[in-house]
């Protein structure tokens, strides 16, 4: 283990790997971070029961719809009846991920904005939702209320690229729920769930990352059997360490968790009592962090793993690959919405914008849209129409907001030194995509202001909509550019 500062938290883990294959991993914590974390008991299968909810920032309804409560699923209801359960009993743990809608015995894990899905998704994009996220839970929870674990357990397959980023996140482990059913079949048989994962090749042992797959997705075990001892004996001979995790949870679970508790106490009261009669099963609550600290002390060795998990399987001939096409337009959109939200910040910072401008608000609307439109039943095109026009709305309202941004810092760059004249009031044109600018169309003589967000330079072809048959087009030193008219083609009627 490293050393920890008792003042402070640490930002880095660091990966031993020894001569063989096989991995060692090293976690870093806050100083209060895993003094509470029970470690089982020596000799014993130590079952770390986990209790979660999967709260989808919109799927089958959206996302306000989910947070208020329809059909059941009340996010707001699931906060406050967990976190009132938790104070009756310092023993108990709780997981939350989802930022948006939002002593460790609450445990953020993740952090994202939402869980993103990893095949449709921009690396820009996945950055930024986290960062907004790590930020949120900096902000109200201090340094140390940054997660430590990520955890990605309903996306459809998983990239090597996404743990990449969450080594360099510098998060400590990855757990996930989703692995193909022939791989998750070869790995059960020698006991390789848990492993090393490397992310990048680039980044050597930094890009390490300890991944272990759930062996039961994210569920709870079926039927919520009190019986579990059986159940637990067999999970445990597909893990290396007398160390196994046991979600107990699923999708919007723990509205009412006052009786997930109650039977949670009376499961782990019944299952160690039985160890005055030889038992060796030790059920203990537990959090992914808890989880991985143990097997951390364990100093097991891993395999190592070098590529996707792609494409994910869940039956015979029953590849979720379909997903990577679904809803092209939502796809197209959200990925230019990428790109204006970096053209945002850039000019943001260029312009050095002061509050008066309120750039921090309406980016930040812009952001947690955005934020939103990563999630796995989001940019994955899998959500019903509804949600998926609520996430295009979401997009819109944010980037017409981070317009306003680009607007004002127009006007403190373009007014040339000297110039007392404001820099005129800039008008988008939106809809480009299907060839119409209103403001280009309705006036004869007008300027063009074309920003270039890359750090180089670039020969682009910039097409505008005008109704008249010639124009000249003068850059800022009032030369020539050259452009050229061209008159599009129309349908005829075949009446």
């Amino acid at each position: 283990m490293n050393r920890h500062n008792a003042k402070k938290c640490h930002g880095r883990r660091r990966t031993t790997l020894l001569p063989s294959a096989a991995t060692r991993f090293a976690m870093t914590m806050c100083h209060f971070e895993f003094q509470n974390c029970d470690l089982g008991k020596k000799d014993m299968l130590n079952v770390h029961i986990v209790p979660h909810t999967h709260d989808d920032v919109g799927w089958l309804r959206t996302v306000d719809q989910y947070f208020y409560g329809v059909n059941h699923a009340g996010v707001q209801y699931i906060l406050d009846s967990a976190v009132s359960e938790l104070n009756k009993d310092s023993g108990r743990r709780f997981i939350y991920v989802e930022i948006a809608f939002f002593a460790r015995r609450l445990e953020f894990i993740l952090g994202g904005w939402c869980m993103n899905d990893e095949a449709a998704t921009h690396y820009n994009a996945i950055i930024d939702q986290h960062t907004i996220g790590f930020r949120f839970l900096q902000q109200n929870f201090g340094e140390c209320g940054r997660p430590r674990v990520a955890w990605q357990i309903d996306p459809f397959g998983h990239s090597r690229e996404q743990a990449s980023l969450f080594a360099q996140f510098g998060f400590d482990g990855l757990f996930f729920g989703r692995l193909d059913y022939q791989d998750k079949a070869k790995r059960e048989k020698t006991k390789t769930m848990e492993l090393m994962w490397r992310g990048s090749d680039d980044l050597g042992t930094q890009g390490d990352l300890f991944t272990g797959v759930n062996y039961n997705g994210y569920n709870s075990p079926p039927g919520f059997s009190f019986n579990v001892g059986w159940g637990n004996r067999i999970r445990a001979t597909h893990y290396s360490t007398d160390h196994i995790m046991l979600t107990m949870g699923g999708d919007f679970w723990y509205e009412g968790a006052h009786v997930n508790f109650k039977n949670m106490d009376k499961l782990i009261q019944y299952v160690n009592n039985r160890q005055v009669k030889g038992s060796k099963v030790n059920v203990l609550y537990s959090t992914p962090s808890c989880y991985l600290y143990a097997l951390n002390k364990a100093n097991q060795t891993y395999t190592t793993k070098t590529d996707d998990f792609f494409p994910y399987a869940s039956h015979g001939h029953t590849f979720w690959t379909g997903y990577f096409t679904s809803r092209p337009t939502l796809k197209g959109y959200v990925r230019q919405c990428n790109n204006f939200l970096q053209v945002c910040k850039q000019l943001d910072v260029l312009a050095d914008l002061e509050a008066k401008h309120g750039s921090k608000q309406k980016l930040g609307l812009f952001k947690k849209a955005m934020g939103v439109a990563q999630h796995h039943d989001a940019v994955s095109g899998t959500e019903q129409e509804h949600v998926a026009r609520d996430y295009a709305k979401r997009l819109a309202t944010g980037a017409a907001a981070a317009q306003e941004v680009v607007n004002s810092a127009y006007g403190k760059i373009l007014p040339r030194p000297g110039v007392k004249s404001a820099a005129p009031m800039q008008h988008f044109c939106n809809l480009l995509n299907v060839s119409t600018c209103e403001f280009t169309e309705s006036n004869n003589n007008f300027t063009v202001t074309v920003f270039n967000p890359i750090g180089r330079p670039v020969t682009w072809w910039v097409t505008i909509p005008v109704t008249q048959p010639a124009y000249s087009v003068l850059g800022p030193d009032a030369t020539t550019v050259e452009a050229q008219n061209s008159t599009p083609g129309e349908t005829k009627p075949v009446r």
